[in-house]
């Protein structure tokens, strides 16, 4: 009897204990000197997407992770970001990575392309949590598919400012993972 009761009692320490869930997800790519990123604008960037740019990367700063993002006013960021009128297509934004020489892990910088047509018709809240959203990219983050855990990297723009514009501790999370 006391045999049973001991196995019952460990059936249902194995399988009640909870494990953690991470929401975060990695894009594969990552920097080698996380707090050395610069960002500057193209020409073709607005105001709104530059005030948006500057509070986001503002909020990722705060947010005490491990990376750094710097405004560069020489034009000769390591990111650029840029606008462009794409029209009515499935996307308000994207980063695209330049890797460094001969790595597939590793990037030395890249290109943030906002999609003015849907952008410019936002709030300055949901401007900035799509360029927060693009530079969670930039720092290696990728999209989080679950729209239940409310966090910057989830992929519907409008969904993602209704909950936060700034990066919540999943995204934190996941820049710690990377950076560790």
């Amino acid at each position: 009897m006391r045999k049973i009761a001991i196995l019952i009692l460990m059936f249902m320490l194995i399988f009640t204990t909870s494990i953690p869930a991470f929401a975060y997800k990695l894009a594969g790519w990552k920097w080698r000197d996380p707090k050395s990123i610069t960002y500057s604008f193209h020409s073709s960037a607005t105001n709104n997407m530059r005030t948006a740019a500057n509070n986001a990367a503002n909020e990722w700063i705060k947010a005490s992770t491990k990376i750094s993002m710097t405004y560069d006013s020489s034009g000769n960021g390591k990111v650029i970001i840029m606008g462009a009128n794409d029209g009515p297509t499935t996307v308000d934004g994207y980063f695209k990575p330049t890797y460094e020489f001969l790595s597939t892990t590793y990037i030395k910088g890249g290109t943030i392309r906002i999609n003015t047509y849907y952008s410019e018709k936002y709030s300055s809240t949901t401007y900035q949590a799509l360029l927060g959203h693009e530079q969670g990219h930039v720092f290696g983050l990728g999209d989080e598919p679950n729209e239940s855990y409310r966090c910057l990297m989830i992929p519907a723009t409008k969904v993602r400012a209704y909950y936060t514009y700034i990066p919540r501790s999943d995204d934190i999370n996941g820049i710690n993972a990377i950076y560790q």
